[in-house]
């Protein structure tokens, strides 16, 4: 070999196994890397192989891009990923826009990307959640599936039996509160749950709730009594007549209960 073709060469001088599983690292008279098995495979790396620098060269891209390919699908393997959300870590990492495209279509290829499999399994979990359509919407949006919401119907007869079930298991437990606040709780955690308007306002409307909410007053009234004590009469049952109407008591029910401590004293 001339000298000009050992300046134009690199030694492969070992190859050793490294803890992580599928790697090893290639130690040539050069420079050292990790390099993964697949690509020892691909290119047939052995021990005191020689290699053109240029031939090298392209195995240390290939072996670079491969290393992106494996952490993307690490990355995938904790949750499932949108085409979107893997391509954006592919580009926070610094790959190269032809590498990255070159990685998705495989990782597409090998179905560990498929948008449309996954807006199925959003759709499932946002009605086995008991969470509305305007929820399930809102997630595909954020994960910026590449799919068509047409294909993926969450219908209002599932919308109806979902929001049913939320009512059910929602409405005893704010009892102790007065009927309008019970009704505007309900309602804000509907909204918040993705429910459509009107179907709120329909079956908040079919509810019978339960006005338990003299337990509540009582204990809401001695506080502001305790904290109150200090300022004449008038002025503190006016102070605690609007802070019982804004925590959503009647007056009718507030004044009701101020006269009868009255008269008890």
């Amino acid at each position: 070999m001339s000298q000009n073709q050992i300046k134009n060469s690199i030694k492969i001088e070992s190859i050793k196994k490294l803890k992580r599983p599928g790697f090893y690292s290639l130690i040539t008279n050069e420079e050292t890397i990790t390099i993964a098995d697949d690509v020892i495979v691909k290119y047939c790396l052995t021990k005191d192989l020689e290699l053109d620098k240029e031939v090298f060269e392209e195995i240390k891209k290939y072996n670079e891009k491969n290393n992106f390919f494996l952490k993307a699908i690490h990355y995938i393997y904790y949750q499932m990923r949108s085409e979107y959300e893997v391509r954006e870590y592919l580009q926070k990492n610094c790959v190269n826009d032809q590498d990255t495209d070159e990685i998705i279509d495989k990782l597409k290829e090998l179905k560990f990307i498929d948008d449309n499999e996954l807006c199925k399994l959003i759709l499932e979990s946002t009605i086995n959640t008991l969470k509305g359509p305007n929820n399930f919407i809102q997630k595909v949006k954020q994960r910026k599936l590449d799919v068509n919401l047409k294909d993926y119907l969450y219908d209002k007869d599932i919308e109806e039996e979902v929001i049913k079930k939320v009512i059910a298991k929602n409405v005893s437990k704010k009892e102790t509160l007065p009927l309008k606040k019970q009704k505007e709780q309900l309602y804000s955690k509907l909204i918040r749950d993705g429910f459509s308007n009107d179907l709120i306002n329909h079956y908040i409307n079919k509810v019978e709730f339960t006005d338990k909410s003299d337990i509540s007053l009582d204990k809401e009234l001695n506080k502001l009594m305790r904290k109150h004590q200090d300022l004449d009469d008038k002025t503190k049952k006016n102070k605690i007549i609007n802070s019982l109407i804004k925590k959503g008591y009647s007056y009718t029910q507030i004044n009701s209960k101020i006269n009868s401590i009255d008269n008890d004293c």
